[in-house]
């Protein structure tokens, strides 16, 4: 699942929470595998801060190992 396809699989199990629907079936529904405690975060994060919760904006995590020690590093791993 792309991460557009994610995006709008976590707006439609927004959309069935708020009709009513059980944490496991709305992500049944939304073909989501995501455990009950996320389900709730998700859902107090739309509460608090609208639809800019259903956005994910991390971009990864960023390298540690920096500059001339990683050059060492992929020169001797090689």
């Amino acid at each position: 699942m792309d991460k557009g396809q994610y995006q709008v699989a976590k707006v439609h199990l927004v959309a069935c929470m708020q009709q009513g629907q059980t944490w496991r079936t709305a992500a049944t529904t939304a073909g989501l595998q995501i455990s009950q405690s996320n389900v709730y975060r998700l859902m107090k994060a739309v509460r608090q801060r609208g639809e800019t919760a259903l956005s994910d904006g991390r971009h990864g995590h960023p390298s540690k190992l920096r500059g001339e020690a990683r050059a060492f590093l992929e020169e001797r791993c090689r």
